[in-house]
């Protein structure tokens, strides 16, 4: 049995450590293709702070308003062992509702919201400190033995306050918390998170999403979203590298998945891979202008701004497959060069547990693998928490 683990590693790291894990269970957006650098540099650009495994806005304070508690017990025995208590306490709080981390394993909750939403705390500079989260369980375990050793007659502490390590402009956290509370933002709340985005990412299109009256209807990508149209000259720049490389990759997506039917020899799944294909391959030609206009070496330098230790293989790929689709979207089902170039990015991945390659591998594929269009975060869980935070501001 495999198993993924890190010690006290990056909060960014131990993001995308979570998402790999969750996308596992997605089979529809396993990122089969070696494509989660680009994609993830563009969704932290455009939506900073946000990760695909947060549910909801309000554990953006949830989580601050419970290492408030853990600094003020004065407990000497374990930070990590009180904030998981608080954590458990939550979840009994908000119930069974859609959102609630941890509803289903409760006290045998193993990723706590803190791991969830620790990195974008930092972004949005709503955390001060400035390490990842079991390091503030030593250090604070370490400011409650020295406060311990250091109590006058009284039980106060000799000692001063301890340094803030959290925004010294969070909302205060309900008389009764973890107890009686929702995920339900207050207006106050609500007013706090829109001027931390804004302020943490002025330029970024969450910024100018939190920033409209009301939010948009539902739509399935941020480009269909009307607000869309008003972005910032930049960030508008931004959407559009990222829905022309998210249209291009859907097409290399849908071959590797024709291409496993084929190989299994499942007409059925064939027939509707090709027929997907045909569906990208006009989706392709009606944004035909677009995708001649864009500029890949700018495409380049804004992913190399979102994560400078990006891989220049990853970037070979990606140009090749452009070539293959650019010249002719409605034949890459028969294009040897396309299927070979498919084929060899899955063995220069996977290496002997490339499906293509494996007969047991291949056995183990459940008919679909990373054929969801990449939306950037947008549908989980930027819409909900713009809506969130637009709704609670209007009350």
């Amino acid at each position: 049995m495999s198993s993924l683990s890190w010690l006290d590693t990056s909060s960014r790291e131990h993001r995308r450590a979570l998402e790999a894990i969750r996308l596992l269970a997605e089979p529809g957006t396993v990122d089969e293709l070696g494509l989660g650098t680009v994609r993830d540099s563009l969704a932290d650009q455009l939506f900073p702070g946000t990760s695909t495994i947060q549910t909801r806005a309000r554990y953006f304070l949830f989580i601050p308003w419970t290492y408030q508690i853990v600094e003020r017990s004065r407990r000497a025995d374990s930070a990590a062992k009180l904030a998981r208590e608080i954590a458990v306490r939550l979840i009994d709080a908000i119930g069974d509702v859609p959102g609630n981390i941890g509803r289903e394993a409760r006290s045998r909750l193993r990723r706590l919201p803190s791991a969830i939403y620790w990195q974008g705390l930092g972004r949005l500079r709503i955390r001060r400190f400035a390490g990842s989260v079991d390091r503030l369980h030593r250090v604070l375990d370490g400011q409650a033995q020295m406060v311990q050793a250091l109590l006058d007659d009284s039980r106060e502490p000799i000692l001063g306050g301890y340094e803030g390590h959290w925004h010294p402009g969070l909302p205060p956290a309900p008389k009764a918390f973890p107890r009686d509370v929702t995920l339900d933002l207050t207006g106050r709340e609500a007013d706090y998170l829109r001027e931390r985005i804004v302020t943490a990412a002025p330029s970024s299109a969450f910024a100018h999403w939190v920033q409209a009256e009301a939010p948009d209807d539902q739509v399935g990508f941020p480009w269909d979203a009307p607000r869309a149209r008003s972005l910032p000259v930049a960030a508008r720049d931004l959407l559009e590298h990222a829905r022309c490389f998210s249209e291009l990759m859907l097409g290399a997506a849908l071959l590797y998945n024709l291409l496993l039917a084929q190989k299994r020899g499942d007409s059925e799944l064939e027939a509707d891979y090709t027929g997907r294909l045909g569906e990208w391959s006009g989706q392709i030609a009606r944004r035909r202008a677009a995708h001649d206009r864009w500029e890949l070496r700018e495409f380049w330098q804004h992913v190399r701004n979102g994560n400078p230790r990006f891989r220049d293989r990853t970037r070979v790929f990606i140009e090749q497959w452009h070539t293959l689709a650019m010249a002719g979207p409605g034949s890459v089902a028969r294009s040897e060069r396309a299927r070979r170039l498919i084929a060899d990015r899955e063995q220069a991945l996977k290496g002997h547990l490339a499906r293509l390659s494996n007969p047991r591998q291949l056995e183990l594929w459940r008919g679909a693998s990373g054929t969801g269009q990449m939306d950037y975060r947008w549908g989980d869980p930027v819409q909900t928490m713009v809506r969130e935070i637009l709704e609670a501001l209007a009350q």
